[in-house]
């Protein structure tokens, strides 16, 4: 709503208050204002689901999600593989850019020919922990 001159605007702010209120706000600030509504309109529904949530909760059995000190080793093992593996993925992308020749051997830097040299071992590295882990 455009005002065209000041009588329009004064009647307007004597009629309807906010709505002059939002005609003065810039657009970012109708936005967050529009957010701040949405979240209190929000955080009213959540609160009341909570409240019926703690009730189940108290009369329910509590339940352990913990894991055992094996499961947790378990699962530090095989992230150490994927990571391992994820290296390895790498490397061979190098490679494979090298023979195809998009890719000079000489324009590599230090780093990437430090990583090409760890490939055996890494390799080396990602067989012992499978075996470890496939033997437990």
């Amino acid at each position: 709503m455009r005002f065209t001159n000041l009588c329009q605007l004064k009647l307007e702010i004597g009629k309807n208050f906010r709505t002059f209120r939002m005609y003065l706000l810039s657009n970012n600030q109708k936005k967050k204002k529009r957010r701040r509504k949405k979240k209190k309109a929000t955080a009213n529904d959540s609160s009341e689901a909570t409240s019926s949530k703690a009730e189940t909760a108290a009369t329910a059995e509590p339940t352990v999600n913990a894991d055992t000190p094996e499961q947790a080793a378990a699962k530090e093992k095989k992230k150490l593989i994927r990571k391992l593996q994820k290296k390895i993925r790498q490397i061979e992308g190098l490679k494979e850019k090298i023979a195809s020749g998009s890719r000079a051997e000489e324009s590599l830097s230090p780093e990437e020919r430090e990583k090409m040299a760890s490939l055996p071992d890494l390799q080396r590295q990602v067989a012992d922990f499978e075996t470890e882990t496939f033997e437990r």
